[in-house]
């Protein structure tokens, strides 16, 4: 029998980490009475109903509020028991390696002062959850982690299996998420079936089928830390949150664009790359950033994610000023990575397109149905917008540094990125 195991943080110490949802997730599922034994079952019955919804709602396994708890819990565990090599599978190697330490005792794995100990709770802890294969209880502030004595079992012939049927499939499903994920930014479980069937064909669309890829689809969501903002669609976790990816999936709404159709090694290119970064204008783009920054990585990272998002540059810059992220030194500057910004959000594909490029929409219909934003305002061949960089400070003192800087909008007023939404609901939330 497996002892559980007992962390040598207390519960402000791994606040400490600065993982929101290391904390959120010890909350939310946090064992309300001691197992009576290890086994998975005898986990899930120390739960409450409400994490044990919660725990169906991201596995995608129907449960009703109204069914007693005994139940719901015969579901969960044969549910569970049944895809437990399957969950394992949806782990990546860092994930599944990380996860074996910790269930064998590695002793590096309790130290708090090892990098491993914070990839644990990082990487693996809140998915593991999520996924049935820990539980959390807190017991004296301090965090005690419960192994079901089904998984080091599972995790050994894990290791020693051979590639099989499950591995394939799920390995192809995970293609096909991911080059969604990078592509749309949200989709629907029926589009990841679409993307699916461009790695297969030949798939049939009975029941059966759609219910695994359904449910490995929300195993694979967890893994990755994509949002779930709804019961059947599953969102980026470049999103700020769930409700971020919400109200942006709202705007989407509202466009009514027809979805890109990418070709097979399309699907594969955008399944291994999380931003196209192949064009003569990136290159350009991260030739002048690496000037006007010492935090390129992060800066990217922002600038990635707003082009993809298909931002006005002044939400951008409004971005890159916190903390001086980005740091222009002159007016020339300014104009180069404005010019090369624009140019590259002309070739890229835009979640708020739908995964096109503007020339793909421009090709579509004889009018412009960019996205949200006005083309002219959006895309202006002038390299310096009125509305974005005030310089009126560098007329007083031409050496002093110009940080980026953007006009202010009201909370009331509506978003500047589009959505239709008041600023103080949206991007000013």
């Amino acid at each position: 029998m497996n002892d559980p195991m007992i962390t040598d943080l207390n519960i402000a110490q791994l606040k400490s980490i600065k993982n929101l949802s290391i904390t959120s997730v010890i909350a939310e599922f946090d064992l309300y009475s001691p197992a009576k034994n290890n086994s998975i079952k005898d986990m899930l019955a120390a739960y409450r109903k409400k994490s044990l919804l919660d725990l169906a709602y991201y596995n995608f396994i129907d449960l009703k509020k109204s069914w007693t708890k005994s139940k719901m819990v015969d579901t969960l565990t044969e549910h569970f028991t049944e895809t437990l090599t399957g969950r394992l599978l949806a782990l990546d190697r860092e994930q599944s390696d990380l996860l074996k330490q910790f269930v064998e005792s590695d002793p590096t794995i309790r130290n708090e002062q090892t990098r491993v100990h914070q990839l644990f709770f990082i990487r693996v802890f809140p998915a593991a959850v999520k996924l049935g294969l820990l539980f959390p209880n807190q017991k004296d502030n301090k965090l005690v982690i419960e192994i079901p004595k089904e998984l080091p079992e599972a995790l050994n012939d894990f290791n020693n299996s051979e590639n099989d049927e499950l591995n394939y499939f799920i390995r192809d499903l995970d293609l096909a998420l991911k080059a969604g994920i990078h592509l749309y930014g949200i989709l629907s479980y029926s589009k990841i079936v679409d993307l699916y069937r461009i790695l297969h064909p030949e798939m049939d669309l009975s029941n059966a089928s759609l219910s695994k890829i359904f449910y490995y689809t929300s195993t694979l969501a967890i893994a990755h830390s994509y949002f779930q903002p709804t019961v059947m669609t599953i969102a980026s976790d470049r999103f700020d949150s769930e409700f971020h990816a919400e109200m942006f999936m709202e705007a989407l709404n509202h466009d009514h664009k027809e979805d890109y159709k990418p070709s097979k090694d399309e699907l594969l290119f955008y399944a291994k790359h999380t931003f196209d970064r192949r064009s003569a204008e990136y290159k350009q783009l991260s030739k002048i950033l690496r000037k006007i920054t010492d935090d390129y990585d992060i800066a990217i990272s922002i600038i990635e994610t707003h082009l993809l998002l298909g931002s006005r540059m002044s939400i951008l810059m409004e971005e890159l000023s916190e903390d001086d992220t980005v740091v222009f030194n002159s007016e020339k500057e300014v104009g180069k990575f404005v010019q090369s910004y624009i140019d590259l959000q002309k070739k890229i594909r835009l979640w708020r397109n739908a995964g096109n490029t503007f020339q793909d929409l421009k090709k579509a219909t004889p009018y412009s149905v960019l996205n949200p934003h006005n083309e002219q305002t959006m895309l202006d061949e002038t390299p310096l917008p009125s509305n974005v960089i005030p310089f009126s400070a560098r007329a007083n003192n031409p050496n002093k540094t110009i940080q980026a800087t953007s006009k202010k909008v009201g909370r009331n007023e509506p978003c500047p990125c589009g959505s239709g939404l008041k600023y103080k609901k949206c991007c000013g939330r």
